[in-house]
């Protein structure tokens, strides 16, 4: 998948589309534009301020981070998430991020 053009990542519905994206992307076995969809996807979400488009970004970098078998990375992506989502106050993002912790800690041991 290209790299997307800043106006295609706009608002928060396109940074969460492009995030879900980076996640079926993966799991069809494409983690490195999946995991640059994602990287994007957050980069454009800060630089719009768009804080729950930055959390969707995040887990799906996570996810992505998993199951490219990077446990590591996901966790340092979910730390990321789940501290953002708690200074926003969304529940079920921060609920994501734990989920993608768990993972990570089940995989590391």
């Amino acid at each position: 998948m290209p790299f997307l053009p800043p106006e295609a990542l706009a608002d928060e519905a396109s940074i969460a589309f492009a995030a879900e994206r980076a996640v079926i992307l993966a799991r069809r076995g494409e983690p490195r534009a999946a995991l640059n969809l994602a990287l994007q996807a957050r980069r454009q979400a800060q630089s719009l301020e768009i804080v729950r488009g930055e959390l969707e970004a995040l887990n799906a970098a996570a996810v992505v981070h998993l199951i490219r078998g990077d446990a590591v990375a996901a966790v340092a992506t979910a730390i990321d998430a789940r501290d953002l989502a708690l200074r926003a106050g969304e529940r079920s993002l921060l609920g994501q991020a734990l989920v993608s912790l768990q993972m990570s800690a089940f995989i590391l041991g």
